[in-house]
């Protein structure tokens, strides 16, 4: 009677991965939702940053030329999608410096007041404050606007 050598060769067999594939799947569905959150947490805060940066600018821009510059704010319904940089001059006429789009997709940034945000040549604000609040679903962000044109954000 002949007698076979054990095998060398290792190995998973067909069950075991469909088994490590499967809790694979339920570990991969089970994470998604907590993914989505995260995403709406990024896309939030991603929207308050470019539009602290686009502030920001508009101050600077204000302090450096030693003139007016307006922060026009472009809604689209309740949902603020874009913002124009303007700076006064001399002859009475307004010269757009910037446009930028900020909160273009995703969560909906809203505002109080008008929608022309003015600094002066020392780069202090004209009132009133301004408040911009995001809400992503889980946590309502806000970027507070002060009179002396500094930024504070709040949750």
């Amino acid at each position: 009677m002949a007698r076979h050598a054990p095998s060398s060769s290792e190995g998973f067999t067909l069950v075991e991965l469909i088994i490590a594939l499967l809790i694979a799947g339920i570990l991969a569905a089970l994470a998604i939702p907590r993914m989505q959150g995260t995403v709406q947490e990024i896309r939030a805060r991603s929207t308050l940053n470019q539009l602290s940066s686009e502030l920001y600018w508009a101050r600077m821009l204000a302090v450096e030329g030693g003139a007016t510059v307006r922060l026009v704010l472009h809604s689209d319904g309740d949902c603020v999608r874009s913002v124009s940089t303007f700076r006064d001059e001399p002859d009475g006429g307004r010269r757009e410096l910037t446009r930028a789009t900020v909160g273009s997709v995703g969560p909906c940034l809203r505002h109080n007041g008008d929608s022309s945000l003015v600094f002066d040549g020392r780069g202090m604000l004209r009132p009133p404050a301004r408040t911009f609040s995001i809400e992503n679903g889980r946590v309502t962000e806000r970027l507070i606007l002060s009179i002396a044109g500094r930024l504070r954000r709040t949750r």
